[in-house]
């Protein structure tokens, strides 16, 4: 109690402030979040045999109980926070972007699956509809042949026709020719007799 009623580095006495310059506000969120919370506690191990008896006991209240913190040279640097928080930030949009990109992810592989499945289907029908044609066409191809086989018979026959009415013309020509001439109504009476 040797100090109780004098100034020092963490109070202010007889109206006054001595510390103002380097106690600080704290940040609202440093007192919702688990870390914030735990800064202050450490610091309070640290700070706690620099502070004599009563001052040790209104500086834990005040730094759990209110809004002011312990003064930020002792707990942590400005910049330091505000490292901490662009990094939470960035930590924060980093998550959420691969959230997104799995939630993409998962709908461009749902989509695939579908048009997969689809083309698996499409697939099959276009197989079935190959043997289908090739069957189809296997028919046509034998039905050809046969067609063909049949014109080759029916050009034989053709020929062979033909060679036979040659035949047959020449034959009628020269006995024809070897008849004696008689005139041709002599001819036919002979004929309708």
């Amino acid at each position: 109690m040797d100090n109780f009623g004098k100034p020092n580095f963490y109070s202010t006495c007889a109206g006054k402030n001595t510390g103002e310059d380097i106690l600080q506000r704290p940040h609202k969120r440093s007192f919702n979040s688990y870390e914030g919370n735990m800064e202050i506690v450490q610091q309070m191990y640290i700070d706690a045999p620099k502070l004599s008896g009563q001052h040790y006991l209104q500086s834990a209240s005040s730094s759990v109980h209110e809004e002011w913190s312990l003064p930020s040279a002792s707990i942590v640097g400005n910049a330091d926070l505000q490292k901490a928080e662009k990094k939470r930030k960035t930590d924060k949009a980093y998550r959420e972007r691969c959230k997104m990109k799995k939630e993409q992810m998962v709908q461009k592989l749902e989509t695939v699956g579908k048009e997969n499945e689809d083309l698996k289907t499409e697939n099959q029908c276009l197989k079935e509809r190959n043997a289908f044609l090739n069957q189809s066409l296997l028919s046509q191809t034998n039905e050809l042949n046969e067609i063909k086989y049949q014109l080759d018979n029916l050009r034989l026959k053709n020929e062979k026709q033909n060679t036979l009415v040659q035949i047959l013309s020449h034959r009628l020509v020269s006995l024809f020719l070897s008849l004696p001439l008689i005139p041709t109504h002599i001819h036919k009476e002979k004929l309708l007799n």
